[in-house]
């Protein structure tokens, strides 16, 4: 069977699509069951893998017709307001459609929300699915480059997608609501705001014994040193960096690996560490990635002109997962070795191979974890959020206990949230999960 009929063929047992909504709303990619979900529609085994291959197969097919369906909302609803491009109506716009797809089917909206965040489903919807919403929305919220802060409100809208207050979701008056959410994530120059004193962190570079130091933010509200080139700045001026290289280059080729081969053969010393930015999986990367190739053109111009201080902040929540692992295992070995580096960010793959990360705690002090440790404790645990006689409650199950824990059970006893496999470092995991507030 062909793969464009992979999703007619979901949906033209209801059953069958019933069984599998329902269980990849209740389970991250990595726990969900194709023989529960065989089990449950009363499917033949034999029918079911003769029409899809895999796990994958079925997941694929059911993420490329919501995705669809939601689409769809969004044109339709964004069509009748006739809504221009100005950031409070795309934004009004994005978060509506949210509450739309609740609307037509409250498993739709917790399947497309959980799944967009949960790492293994992200990998196979970013290589097998046609491009989410969410995705195409957030390019065009980071091109407002004009917006005071418009950094920071990406960083805020990507987290409120994933975990949008129910109370407005389920309020009466929605459309009251959410433009009043979306004007406080816009009030940049009211009183209040002019008041508040913003987050100063000052980073003092004898503490910090690791470079490059990565460095994991509550938020992104902070200041940094003027001494710093802050990355995302700069790939939101790659014109003026793309006429330097120009410069260096004597004339800009288009072809990424002609360029850096170029510039190792006229640099006026050895310059073949340079090399890694054509290793063979950086330019595959690049091929399918034109933003991805941006950036890396940047890191080349910072890395020849031995930059002394450079900060990566936010701009590599842009790039995949195996992107940023391209990057940290090729990229920035070399670069940290001309300049100091800091990154920061929200959050940290548990699958990079990192020395040491910094946490920056609400009293702005800064506390170093071994990333080795936090590795082996974290790496293919889960957590799981559940409602307990009306209260919110955590449950961390490490990797070593999942063998022996009945995730079954355990979901019939208690009503669940969310569920998801911890694969990634991030601030809240360890306020949650680790004394140093």
């Amino acid at each position: 069977m062909k793969k464009e009929d992979k999703t007619q063929a979901l949906l033209e047992n209801p059953a069958l699509f019933s069984a599998t909504l329902q269980e990849f709303a209740d389970k991250p990619y990595g726990l969900a069951s194709t023989n529960e979900i065989i089990k449950k529609s009363n499917y033949n085994k034999g029918s079911f893998y003769y029409r899809f291959d895999n796990k994958q197969d079925l997941f694929v097919a059911l993420m490329d017709y919501l995705l669809v369906i939601q689409i769809d909302i969004y044109n339709q609803r964004r069509n009748k307001s006739s809504s221009s491009e100005d950031l409070e109506n795309l934004l009004f716009d994005m978060f509506s459609n949210l509450y739309h797809l609740y609307k037509e089917n409250p498993l739709y909206y917790k399947v497309v929300t959980n799944h967009l965040y949960d790492n293994e489903s992200k990998i196979i919807i970013e290589n097998e699915c046609i491009e989410p919403l969410k995705y195409r929305i957030l390019k065009k919220l980071q091109s407002y480059t004009n917006i005071l802060n418009i950094n920071h409100i990406v960083t805020l809208v990507d987290n409120l997608y994933q975990s949008f207050p129910k109370k407005i979701l389920l309020s009466s008056d929605f459309n009251k609501d959410l433009t009043g959410l979306i004007k406080f994530l816009l009030a940049d120059n009211s009183e209040t705001i002019n008041d508040k004193k913003s987050t100063n962190i000052v980073f003092d570079e004898f503490k910090l014994t690791e470079n490059p130091a990565y460095i994991l933010l509550q938020d992104n509200d902070f200041s940094l040193p003027e001494k710093y080139i802050s990355m995302f700045d700069a790939f939101f001026n790659f014109k003026k960096i793309r006429k330097k290289l120009c410069k260096l280059n004597f004339n800009f080729i288009s072809s990424y690996e002609v360029i850096v081969k170029k510039l190792i053969k006229k640099s006026f010393k050895n310059a073949n560490y340079l090399i890694n930015f054509i290793h063979d999986d950086i330019l595959k990367a690049v091929r399918l990635n034109k933003e991805y190739k941006k950036f890396l053109l940047i890191s080349l111009y910072y890395t020849v002109t031995e930059t002394p201080y450079i900060t990566y902040d936010l701009v590599l929540k842009r790039f995949s997962q195996e992107e940023n692992m391209l990057f940290y295992q090729h990229i920035l070995p070399i670069m940290s070795k001309t300049s100091k580096i800091i990154v920061l960010n929200t959050e940290f793959s548990l699958y990079f191979k990192l020395k040491q990360i910094y946490v920056i705690n609400s009293y702005n002090e800064i506390k170093a974890f071994d990333y080795s440790i936090l590795q082996t404790k974290y790496l293919n645990s889960y957590e799981i959020e559940y409602y307990k006689q009306n209260t919110i409650f955590t449950k961390t199950i490490s990797s070593s206990e999942c063998l022996d824990f009945d995730f079954n059970k355990f979901i019939k006893q208690n009503k669940i949230i969310v569920i998801r496999k911890i694969n990634k470092i991030d601030y809240d995991t360890l306020t949650r999960n680790e004394d140093f507030i």
